[in-house]
């Protein structure tokens, strides 16, 4: 690592971990987990799918930071 940023100038800039976006990703997965998996009984890929698509529909449309 040492030779590498010696022969290029560089900068790290170093996250918190709570600022991750990963963090906002798996808060995602959680609330899709909750409403369109837990407990369901899809009857075919395509029911899984549509009922896929009306959670990010409805999630976009009330969409907000996760805090």
């Amino acid at each position: 690592m040492s030779g590498f940023c010696g022969r290029r100038p560089s900068h790290f800039h170093f996250t918190p971990l709570h600022a991750s976006w990963v963090n906002q990703i798996e808060l995602w997965f959680a609330r899709y987990t909750r409403w369109v998996l837990r407990h369901a009984n899809h009857t075919s890929t395509a029911h899984l799918r549509e009922r896929t698509e009306q959670f990010m529909h409805e999630h976009n449309q009330a969409a907000r930071p996760y805090t």
